[in-house]
């Protein structure tokens, strides 16, 4: 494989890899809500844990795009997202933002009726297009995901495989 081709690919699979991470502890996170007031504890946990691999999978889906758009040829070759997700991507991302810095907020403020509707509300927008957004991926991301803890891309430390765990890791002390 090429260069180029090993950028595209690994980039794809660090991407799926940490979609699947935070399916998981995303799946935690909504699980805690059924019972927020004896598993906030948890809930704030969870959250901070998810901060870098969710700033890492924002990050790995913003190279895409921006290597897209400038025209990488390898990055061209591989296609573009499909329509919808071009679109709902950005709106995805901010409302990410919006959910984790109420979320954040109210941590440092404590309770406080506005973040918490501001949070409750970012929620239940965030997690309508995030379902779409997972329907969209889980198939190719599921396969990609495991992919690279059978067939490293490359030797040595720098691995998709390695910086999804090291952002794991950080999660863990963060939270």
């Amino acid at each position: 494989m090429m260069n180029g081709q090993r950028r595209v690919e690994s980039n794809a699979r660090l991407t799926a890899q940490l979609g699947m991470l935070l399916l998981i502890l995303l799946a935690v996170e909504g699980f805690t809500i059924l019972g927020i007031q004896r598993m906030l504890p948890l809930h704030i946990f969870v959250g901070f844990l998810v901060v870098p691999p969710l700033l890492l999978k924002m990050g790995s889906t913003t190279y895409r795009f921006v290597r897209y758009y400038t025209r990488d040829a390898d990055f061209r070759a591989a296609g573009p997202p499909a329509w919808a997700h071009r679109l709902l991507g950005p709106v995805l991302i901010f409302l990410t933002m919006v959910l984790m810095v109420t979320g954040i907020g109210l941590w440092l403020i404590g309770y406080d009726p506005l973040w918490v509707l501001a949070h409750k509300a970012s929620f239940v927008a965030w997690f309508g297009l995030m379902t779409i957004h997972v329907l969209g991926h889980l198939n190719r991301a599921q396969s990609l995901a495991w992919v690279d803890w059978r067939h490293p891309l490359t030797a040595g430390r720098l691995t998709p495989r390695n910086v999804m765990v090291a952002s794991f890791i950080l999660g863990l002390a963060l939270g």
